[in-house]
């Protein structure tokens, strides 16, 4: 895959769980320091992506948001009504690294991106000392290298 025009998405999915969605959370955040907007659909699977959806879509009044709070990481993303609507336009960033694929690839008619490398904290461990800044980090190093590369435009 080229690069991601981030101007041109209507959906972003956060899929995933735990304490790895801080990964997502730091990622969005340094795109946003550089004038990302969020898209105006969202959704998030499992329960931190999901929260961490309505926190993003509260703070944005982004709408409509879809939640799922099931065991998947099969993000949902509308599927087009190609009489009324246009196709979608969805990222959807998962939280497991695979390390098969590149950061951004297609899969199923999707645009994905996931983390560069493992996202390094447990997923559901709360105690003191959890390294959940570590995953914020990794995100945020991952988006300023593909803003650095040119593989994610924002205008």
């Amino acid at each position: 895959m080229n690069a991601l025009h981030w101007p041109g998405l209507d959906w972003l999915a956060l899929a995933g769980g735990g304490n790895r969605c801080g990964w997502q959370a730091g990622a969005l955040d340094d795109l946003a320091r550089f004038g990302a907007r969020l898209p105006q659909g969202l959704s998030g699977t499992r329960a931190g992506a999901a929260i961490g959806a309505a926190v993003f879509a509260c703070a944005a009044a982004v709408r409509p948001m879809a939640m799922d709070g099931g065991d998947t990481d099969n993000a949902p993303v509308p599927v087009p009504d190609a009489a009324r609507q246009p196709a979608t336009q969805a990222l959807v960033m998962p939280t497991r690294h695979d390390p098969g694929r590149p950061p951004l690839f297609r899969e199923l008619g999707r645009t994905c991106w996931q983390p560069s490398q493992p996202v390094p904290v447990s997923t559901w461990d709360c105690r003191r000392g959890t390294p959940v800044k570590a995953a914020w980090e990794l995100g945020r190093s991952d988006a300023a290298a593909l803003l650095s590369r040119g593989c994610v435009t924002l205008s």
